[in-house]
């Protein structure tokens, strides 16, 4: 008896907490399998881009598989601590159903914050205010790691395939604010650094992102801005003989985006329109080195219900081959840096949660482009075809 009733007052505390906090199992899991081949690449010994790589003229000629894209699964929740203000957390963790890889936890957004009345706090890992701002508009909401995905288009550049020049990206090490809703609009701001000091460059990288939106009704209007200090996207995608990241000299790097997006619904349609700017600038430590690169990019997006329990779904995407500069003077040539995507959709709806999805996505690279998808990286100039089926679950 005296263990039995010891049992149930241990019970009891721990139960306590659980009593007053919310706690959500959620996710989201949409496999796909898909054949990729490519065609018409740069052949090897032609002039490409001063920034691009010396082309190979390979070709992949076809690629069956699976993929688990960004399927995933997480653990949220809220406790009210007086006042009007809650604890807020979040664990996510991407789940690699295809091969069972990628067990860590809190690969994704995954954070502690603070809401109330005066907006939203939160420390950890998450989506930037860019992210968050633009391009919401997103193949059914399965397009996240997906190669029907317009950021790699829109939001990377055309030469080497380093994830450093993206801008659409989630940040480790972030603090993040979000103002509360007021009338339709609402505002965030994000800092996060990498940590990363070397022997030879102790200059920290460090992000900053914020976005303001207006969504109400039938409009949606954001504008967002980034920028990366020290990241050197430039350097990390050229050559050896054109980086200067690693330079004892200290060199340093800020690149920036700009970017607008408006969607409209009417009826069972939704269309929406994105244009970004983005501008990579470095101190060149010897003449010849990488100095800049600007480029434009926009996108245009529809998704339509159609009869019954049917979906559809259209991507354009453009962009344009841009300029850049090198040091001293150096002659720079961004021919062939443009890109464009065009994505075709369709999807059953079973039920809220259920669906099942087909989508045909062609990437045309310029002479020197190598804009890719989740899946590979091609040769310079390669055009990418991709034909997936597959099949969401969301719980």
């Amino acid at each position: 008896m005296k263990l039995g009733k010891l049992t149930l007052v241990v019970s009891a505390i721990l139960a306590a907490p659980c009593a007053l906090a919310e706690v959500e199992v959620y996710g989201k899991v949409y496999p796909e399998l898909f054949s990729l081949s490519s065609s018409g690449a740069t052949a090897a010994g032609a002039t490409v881009s001063t920034l691009s790589a010396a082309p190979t003229g390979l070709e992949i000629k076809s690629r069956l598989g699976q993929s688990a894209n960004n399927s995933r699964i997480g653990f949220k929740g809220k406790e009210a601590l007086g006042g009007g203000l809650d604890a807020i957390y979040q664990i996510e963790t991407q789940v690699n159903t295809d091969d069972g890889t990628g067990t860590a936890l809190a690969t994704r957004n995954s954070f502690v914050g603070l809401t109330s009345a005066a907006g939203t706090l939160m420390i950890g890992i998450n989506d930037t205010p860019f992210k968050r701002t633009n391009d919401s508009l997103s193949f059914f909401g399965i397009s996240s790691g997906n190669f029907v995905s317009t950021s790699t288009i829109m939001r990377k550049v055309g030469f080497g395939t380093s994830s450093s020049s993206s801008f659409h990206l989630r940040r480790r090490n972030s603090v993040d604010y979000e103002t509360p809703d007021m009338n339709g609009v609402a505002a965030a701001v994000q800092w996060s650094t990498d940590e990363a000091i070397s022997a030879t460059n102790d200059k920290i990288p460090t992000a900053l992102s914020m976005g303001v939106w207006y969504d109400k009704g039938p409009l949606y209007v954001g504008l967002a801005y980034e920028s990366h200090d020290n990241f050197f996207a430039g350097s990390r995608n050229v050559g050896a003989a054109l980086r200067n990241n690693g330079a004892a000299s200290g060199a340093s790097s800020k690149d920036t985006a700009m970017q607008a997006s408006v969607k409209y619904k009417f009826g069972g349609h939704q269309v929406e329109v994105n244009v970004i700017q983005k501008n990579y600038t470095e101190d060149p430590i010897a003449a010849g080195r990488f100095k800049s690169y600007k480029n434009t990019a926009y996108s245009l997006g529809m998704e339509s219900r159609l009869a019954g329990n049917w979906r559809a779904a259209f991507h354009f995407l453009k962009a344009q081959a841009g300029t850049c500069e090198r040091g001293g003077g150096a002659a720079c040539d961004a021919t062939g840096l443009d890109g464009t995507q065009i994505s075709l959709g369709t999807a059953y709806d079973f039920n809220k949660n259920t669906m099942a999805f087909a989508f045909l996505s062609r990437v045309t690279n310029g002479t020197s482009a190598v804009f890719n998808t989740s899946d590979v990286d091609p040769a310079a100039g390669a055009d990418l075809q991709i034909l997936a089926a597959g099949l969401s679950y969301r719980f």
